[in-house]
């Protein structure tokens, strides 16, 4: 695990001087320890590059669409010097995570206290190579049409990731603790959740070393 102090202090940059009518914070996930792979398999290569510059190159062009018409802010959230550093090239804050064995719920927490007071708040995870850019922006932009404050993506049978919070649901998101994360949150609120339909390809997730094959 990283100690970095660059890090740590990385919270001094968690300011935003655009004043745009729609805020949007995204905390990109990606501290975990891949356990069930049996290392990091965030950094193990696919087709030639590490896991998560898929997840994080289409995250930041989805951003850059998005930003035509919404003020949009990402922390990256991470144990891993290496994700953090291409996290600040792309433009986005680097939150350390000293935490990371506390599971995804140290993630959300230090994602949120990072990032300036949002309309809305949307999580993303790393280890989903497939989840395309313009799905990404689709999906903010549907849900900010609907009059719902949940957002989850679906390919018809499970809710997936990324996932969207209108912020009356700070409090709720700040008091999870373990590892099953937001979506403790959207099993309490049904009502509220939009679903936007996507094709099951893009949430595979790769956590096992033959899903890379």
């Amino acid at each position: 695990m990283s100690s970095n102090p660059k890090w740590e202090s990385s919270h001094l940059y968690c300011r935003s001087k655009e004043n745009r009518n729609m805020t949007l914070g995204i905390v990109f996930m990606a501290s975990g320890f891949g356990r069930r792979f049996g290392s990091n398999k965030l950094l193990h290569p696919l087709a030639g590059k590490p896991l998560y510059t898929y997840a994080l190159s289409n995250l930041l062009k989805a951003a850059n669409e998005l930003k035509t018409d919404i003020t949009v802010r990402i922390t990256v959230v991470s144990q891993y010097d290496e994700i953090l550093a291409d996290a600040e090239k792309g433009g986005a804050i680097a939150v350390h995570n000293p935490e990371s064995d506390k599971g995804i719920t140290a993630s959300i927490k230090l994602g949120i206290n990072c990032l300036p007071k949002s309309d809305n708040y949307a999580f993303f995870v790393a280890d989903q190579p497939y989840f395309k850019a313009e799905t990404a922006s689709a999906f903010v932009r549907r849900f900010l049409a609907s009059v719902r404050t949940i957002g989850c993506v679906t390919d018809g049978n499970t809710c997936g990731n990324p996932v969207i919070f209108n912020h009356i649901y700070l409090p709720e998101l700040l008091a999870l603790e373990g590892d099953r994360g937001g979506k403790q949150v959207v099993s309490r609120h049904p009502e509220e959740v939009f679903y936007y339909q996507v094709n099951s390809q893009e949430l595979l997730d790769l956590d096992m070393p033959e899903d890379f094959n």
